[in-house]
């Protein structure tokens, strides 16, 4: 018995698969340990954020030659944990848990998905680069959003079983760590399955809680607001120069490209595309009862997609919560029925996937297509196919369920 379904596995390709998730597995828990310039892994900024909590210094305060400390006060109990140990074991230990997490729901995530025709040795020596490329550059960063998508899949997975109390938990914790989870939560919301919505709310409030618990109000009080004041900063960014190629949002595009500054009228667009998600998922709850299986794998997606293109801090190691995104498309376009337009539509995730994850790599360094995409953010016009794909996939769900209900009531 294979790790992965048999349909995605071609026995040819399982050796070379082995070795490459192996090899990659070996080089990024080897990250902490031959990396030694100063502030060059995210890790490094939350692991002296739990050194400053055992001085006694603020966590939130700015630092001479480091970043800025962003999650939430609840994220810090972990970290003073792993500041009580020396750094290279922290991070050693730190990428171990997000790898075996993330590799864990991607695992799970392709047994939920099943195809409808096996992959050809072509397509099944291509899914570890299309489901691991995001995930390798964000762990060379020793970044949190690997534990992020990680976190959301597994969340779902267990939601879709029915273990409500697991799924609030899990999700429940990573949006205590980086906000932008409760997107997926409040889709969830929507399918009023209320043993879920109670426990979710019941571990915010205790998650929230804790630093109360743990340094008094005073204190705990005065690290909620200055990470709200953190976050606000965020808010009112702007991309100029040098930075600009960096962050990959629909902000940060139109910013880079028209000119177009975007502080309070990016609200709206926030409402906006945010209707564009949320209607749809109504209206299928209302029409269609409670979610199925292939709706709340969809709802995740579209969640993810969303995230990553209209965040205004999405960078290219965020890009590793693209990959269920691209699981999920290779599915839907393995249920495709006539060839010619299969072959059309894998093509089109091959072209993104080379647009988004690789156009600024080193494999075209040095070519045009480098350049353009990085000096005028081309790879945020392949996240903008992502969210127009998952959401018209949603809406052609509900519009689909509408139909069924006419026929139904004549």
């Amino acid at each position: 018995m294979t790790l992965l379904p048999a349909a995605y596995s071609h026995p040819k390709s399982r050796p070379w698969v082995f070795a490459l998730v192996l090899l990659l597995t070996l080089s990024l828990l080897a990250v902490p340990i031959v990396e030694t310039t100063p502030n060059a892994l995210a890790f490094e900024t939350f692991y002296n954020a739990g050194m400053h909590c055992l001085q006694g210094l603020n966590p939130y305060a700015a630092y001479e030659g480091f970043d800025y400390y962003k999650l939430s006060p609840t994220f810090l109990l972990p970290l003073i944990a792993f500041a009580q140990l020396p750094f290279v074991v922290s991070g050693v230990i730190w990428q171990l848990i997000s790898t075996v997490l993330f590799f864990a729901a991607m695992l799970w995530l392709l047994r939920e998905l099943p195809l409808a025709r096996p992959l050809g040795l072509g397509l099944s020596l291509f899914l570890p680069f299309l489901l691991l490329t995001d995930f390798q550059l964000n762990g060379t960063y020793l970044q949190s959003n690997t534990l992020v998508v990680a976190l959301m899949t597994l969340s779902l997975l267990f939601y879709i079983r029915g273990q409500w109390l697991v799924s609030a938990l899990l999700l429940a914790w990573i949006a205590n760590t980086k906000l932008y989870p409760l997107v997926l939560t409040l889709l969830l919301f929507v399918d009023m399955r209320w043993r879920f919505i109670v426990a979710t709310l019941l571990a915010h409030v205790f998650l929230f809680a804790l630093p109360y618990v743990v340094w008094g109000q005073a204190q705990a009080n005065a690290f909620y607001s200055d990470w709200m004041n953190l976050l606000a900063m965020d808010k009112t960014l702007t991309y100029g120069e040098p930075w600009g190629h960096f962050f990959l949002g629909l902000k940060a595009f139109l910013e880079v490209n028209f000119g177009w500054v975007l502080q309070q009228g990016y609200v709206w667009v926030l409402l906006v595309s945010a209707a564009l998600v949320g209607l749809p998922a109504c209206w299928l709850r209302w029409k269609a009862g409670v979610f199925q299986h292939e709706t709340l794998m969809l709802l995740l997606v579209t969640a993810l997609a969303w995230i990553l293109l209209f965040s205004t801090r999405t960078e290219g190691p965020t890009l590793v919560l693209i990959a269920p995104i691209y699981g999920y498309a290779l599915w839907w376009i393995m249920k495709i029925d006539a060839v010619q337009f299969r072959r059309i539509a894998l093509s089109a995730l091959v072209l993104v996937f080379i647009l988004t994850s690789l156009s600024t790599s080193d494999l075209f360094r040095g070519t045009i297509v480098h350049e353009l995409s990085w000096q005028h953010n081309l790879r945020t016009v392949g996240l903008m196919i992502t969210f127009i794909f998952t959401t018209i996939l949603l809406w052609r769900v509900a519009l689909v369920t509408h139909q069924s209900s006419l026929k139904g009531s004549l």
